[in-house]
């Protein structure tokens, strides 16, 4: 066993926060939307 190692291997990490309200200020979440909303669009418009 080596010295000074202090977690093991049977503990969970802690949990990540799947929201965050500071991301809805980010303008990378809008370019999402629109990529996400393009992309149905013409998947959409594809089918017919």
């Amino acid at each position: 066993m080596i010295i000074g190692i202090t977690a093991r291997d049977d503990e969970e990490p802690q949990p990540i926060l799947s929201f965050d309200a500071d991301e809805l200020t980010k303008w990378s979440l809008y370019r999402a939307f629109v990529a996400e909303f393009a992309a149905t669009f013409l998947f959409l418009t594809s089918l017919f």
